[in-house]
């Protein structure tokens, strides 16, 4: 993940703009432009911004939860119904990470 300031032409002025990218460097989500750290503990930072669509310049707000730890999301008793798939935020084998639902 990186978080730098950027020129935005569209809204003519400096922005803060977050990136979470794979270890090769290719975008996981849309660049969140306006990006505010709400939260962050050992195990999760969460971000709030705007997501730009770049072909329509349609902006939507976006909150991005990034699980910064293994440990599985899933901690109830019962069984798992999505232990055959990676949990949300997880890194699969390709470097790509899976997108929390809304």
């Amino acid at each position: 993940m990186e978080l730098r300031e950027e020129r935005d032409d569209w809204l003519g002025r400096t922005v803060r703009v977050a990136r979470f990218f794979t270890q090769r460097g290719h975008d996981v989500f849309p660049r969140l432009i306006e990006a505010q750290l709400i939260y962050a503990d050992v195990d999760r930072l969460i971000l709030n911004g705007i997501e730009r669509d770049e072909l329509t310049r349609r902006d939507q707000a976006q909150t991005w939860v990034l699980h910064t730890s293994e440990r599985p999301a899933h901690t109830g008793g019962e069984a798992n119904p999505r232990a055959d798939r990676p949990q949300p935020g997880a890194q699969a084998p390709d470097g790509t990470y899976e997108m929390l639902p809304p």
